[in-house]
């Protein structure tokens, strides 16, 4: 049984349009069907796919271990407690 190939991938973005919450893909979907898809199957191949992985990283502040879904563990990640600190 295989996955929708847009279920894991970075460049898949959800936004709120009209009060719905829509799907979009930077690069366009593999198929038309993709953008509606709710099987969660498919056989579709993408050459934009850029999966997303757990990583363990450190907060670039405070060094508080946390795990983080994203596609490189590369960049500054910043704990909640330090992110609102900087950001008040």
């Amino acid at each position: 049984m295989t996955k929708c190939i847009c279920e894991n991938c970075y460049n898949l973005k959800e936004e709120m349009v009209d009060g719905e919450l829509l799907q979009s893909c930077e690069y366009g979907f593999p198929d038309e069907t993709c953008e509606t898809c709710e099987s969660g199957e498919c056989e579709f191949t993408c050459e934009h796919q850029q999966p997303i992985t757990e990583f363990t990283v450190a907060c670039s502040v405070c060094g508080k271990e946390m795990h983080v879904m994203t596609q490189s563990e590369d960049g500054v990640f910043y704990c909640p407690d330090c992110y609102w600190k900087q950001n008040s």
